[in-house]
């Protein structure tokens, strides 16, 4: 939990160099804690915080699939991510748009931080967590998670829909 409330307490480029820099490892493994042993409101505020920026998320994933096993990762986007949206008040918009010189702003897609993991480990899609959960069951279970970003899992894995969830026994 001070992992968390420290990042309250650091800007993004703050963490972003530390993500690249010789504070790699200690992030990994801190953020590995928060999965196991923080609360819902611990992993919520971590999620918040890596989403931020397009830079800071793009370091933070770089790191994870460095450092760690893909595990780990599916765990991040399980437990962190799917439940927010770059559209949401909780990021930066104008910190994802692509700017090009001469040509008009392209805004993010909400579902932009599921694309990037799933272009980085597309296998984490078809992983299941401790409880035989996939990532396209937890995107429908959490029940805040946006329409597009739980089209973005399901295209990433379309065979999951055919899973009944193990923890509802219902179909996603």
């Amino acid at each position: 939990a001070d992992f968390v409330k420290g990042l309250g307490k650091i800007s993004h480029h703050t963490s972003r160099g530390k993500l690249i820099g010789e504070g790699k490892r200690q992030f990994v493994h801190a953020t590995a804690f928060v999965i196991k042993y923080g609360t819902k409101d611990v992993r919520d505020k971590l999620g918040k915080h890596v989403i931020k920026s397009m830079n800071l998320f793009s370091a933070f994933i770089n790191a994870i699939v460095s450092i760690s096993e893909p595990v780990l990762l599916q765990y991040v986007l399980n437990k962190c991510l799917l439940q927010y949206s770059i559209a949401s008040p909780h990021t930066s918009v104008p910190l994802w748009t692509v700017r090009k010189h001469n040509e008009p702003d392209i805004l993010p897609i909400p579902s932009l931080h599921v694309q990037k993991v799933f272009e980085l480990c597309p296998n984490v899609f078809q992983m299941v967590d401790s409880r035989k959960r996939l990532p396209l069951h937890c995107a429908v279970a959490l029940g805040s998670t946006s329409f597009e970003v739980v089209m973005e899992v399901f295209k990433a894995y379309k065979d999951a829909a055919s899973i009944r969830d193990p923890m509802t026994g219902l179909f996603p």
